[in-house]
């Protein structure tokens, strides 16, 4: 939610209306971005270009490139693909 309104009250019930986050103006956009990318990290990790650790494994989006301890792994697109959505 993005809003004039700044009081506790205001931001309280922004959120529990269903917001995820509450910013106020002014804002700074870098900080809106790192926001908007947060909440896509945690709603829909496949949509963002971060890269994905889990374990030893790195799953690069933006250059199609899974790796493992620093070697890369050849997959196909589909399992790339399959791997990002999970």
């Amino acid at each position: 939610m993005l809003t004039a309104k700044g009081s506790e009250q205001d931001k309280v019930d922004g959120l529990e209306a269903g917001a995820d986050d509450y910013i106020t103006k002014p804002f700074s956009p870098k900080e809106l971005i790192a926001r908007i990318k947060a909440v896509l990290r945690r709603r829909a990790p496949q949509l963002t270009d971060d890269v994905i650790s889990i374990g030893n494994l790195q799953l690069d989006p933006s250059t199609h490139r899974l790796s493992s301890q620093g070697m890369a792994l050849t997959i196909g697109p589909t399992e790339f693909r399959l791997l990002h959505f999970s």
